[in-house]
């Protein structure tokens, strides 16, 4: 099968959509080179299945050979390992809107080589018991006729593992971003996605619980379908027919409880085509509905060492998870008695700002004080004595009021009005003469000139 040369990104363009938005799963391909036909392992177990391998590309109804699919595409909730993660308000509206119906159909490629192989053709927003979440759960077809060696590919798969794995491809029409409440870690929320394809893999699948189930009989149901593609999960994938001891150890077990016979080999790996020749030659006839009755046993057992698995992951989170805890709780004390010592720091250098601001206001009420009583002391000595004299008589509060608003003028209006007092005192201005030079004064009846210009300057 030549791969398809053209990308996604260069879809997306064709689509007039950004192309940094579209997604494809990335997988490590292991291809798995199967020598001749079918395993005769695979056989068995679809002759059990009440299923036929076609040796035509046309069957006996005279339609041609599909292998139909039932296939969980994509979920809500937690991202994929890629950190890609959906929305279930956005998968519900893209069923909602008939994703995959006709005409539009997915494209059925494989491992995202972009070669169509067959279609899906409807899909639904349901809830998916074995990722306990709500996803995508798609109908589709392979066109089997065409392409007999996937297709033969798939059922031994299934087979061996209970499930095919499947991944999607989409386009996002918008990209947001989030943190991982356990590991911090980045995740990208595809929204609006637009699913073009969903591949069938022959590797592990980014989303853990994408999976599908495919049927070749032409009665098969979709009920059918979904009754075992929501019991399986996605298992381990093994190269050739090889199995896990796991499920060896199940074989071993139903084996030993049927016959007594404690001869079987204990070997990690085991041919499945020689556990069912051990099976045949210990039951016999009962040997066929032995193995049917095992398929179920075969997946329960695989489930055991992926919970493990994923217990021991989420165990070393937590672990994890506590450590950067207890780190960040170390430094937030560090970090508090750094901030009270800070604290207790600034409280004396407010206790010291304010000592000093009270130092610098009476130093400063000091000077002005000082400077007061110079100018005080420097005025008095200027004012002739007839007008202290008329000061003493005012009492001593009438006198120090007197005296503060002479301290209070400025040179200029000191100088002013001291030579008015001067003028005042002189025997040669009579008060015509002060009177025409310095004009009309609002003098009281009766007061001599030089009682004038004191009184007026003592008031001014």
């Amino acid at each position: 099968m030549a791969a398809n040369t053209k990308t996604l990104a260069d879809i997306a363009v064709e689509m007039g959509l950004d192309p940094a938005n579209a997604r494809v799963i990335p997988i490590d391909v292991k291809i798995e080179n199967f020598e001749g036909d079918i395993p005769s392992a695979a056989i068995a177990r679809l002759a059990a299945d009440g299923m036929e391998t076609a040796t035509s590309p046309i069957t006996e109804s005279g339609k041609p050979r599909i292998l139909k699919i039932s296939a969980w595409i994509a979920h809500s909730g937690a991202a994929n390992l890629n950190s890609d993660a959906f929305l279930a308000e956005d998968l519900q509206e893209v069923a909602t809107k008939g994703l995959f119906a006709p005409p539009y159909l997915g494209m059925v490629d494989f491992n995202h080589d972009f070669n169509p192989y067959g279609a899906w053709y409807s899909a639904r927003y349901e809830f998916d018991p074995i990722a306990n979440e709500y996803g995508l759960l798609a109908e589709g077809m392979l066109f089997a006729w065409r392409f007999e060696e996937l297709a033969d590919k798939l059922v031994a798969e299934q087979v061996r593992s209970g499930s095919i794995p499947v991944s999607m491809a989409c386009i996002a029409r918008n990209i947001e971003t989030r943190d991982n409440p356990l590991t911090g870690a980045t995740e990208y929320v595809l929204r609006k996605p637009v699913f073009l394809a969903v591949s069938v893999l022959d590797v592990p699948p980014a989303d853990p619980n994408a999976r599908a189930i495919g049927f070749e009989n032409e009665g098969s149901t979709e009920q059918e379908r979904i009754q075992l593609l929501n019991q399986a999960q996605i298992m381990e994938i093994h190269a050739s027919d090889g199995v896990t001891l796991n499920r060896w150890a199940e074989i071993a077990q139903a084996t030993i409880a049927t016959t007594g016979n404690h001869d079987i080999p204990q070997e990690d790996t085991m041919d499945l085509d020689k556990i069912i020749a051990a099976l045949t030659e210990a039951l016999g006839e009962k040997a066929e509905a032995i193995v049917a009755q095992m398929s179920d046993t075969f997946i329960e057992a695989a489930k055991v060492p992926t919970l493990e698995s994923r217990v021991a992951e989420l165990t070393s989170r937590v672990e994890e998870i506590t450590a950067k805890l207890d780190n960040v709780s170390g430094e937030l004390e560090t970090t508090k008695v750094a901030l009270e010592a800070k604290i207790a720091e600034l409280t004396e250098l407010q206790v010291a700002h304010e000592a000093l601001t009270t130092a610098h206001n009476e130093i400063v009420t000091e000077v002005e004080e000082a400077h007061k009583a110079a100018v005080r002391e420097h005025r008095l000595e200027q004012l002739p004595e007839f007008y202290l004299q008329v000061l003493d008589a005012r009492g001593e509060e009438g006198k120090e009021k007197a005296i503060g608003h002479l301290v209070e003028m400025s040179d200029a209006e000191f100088e002013e009005h001291l030579e008015v007092v001067t003028a005042g005192s002189n025997s040669e201005i009579s008060y015509e003469g002060r009177t025409a030079r310095e004009g009309s004064l609002a003098t009281p009846a009766g007061k001599s000139g030089r009682g004038l210009a004191i009184d007026e300057f003592v008031r001014s």
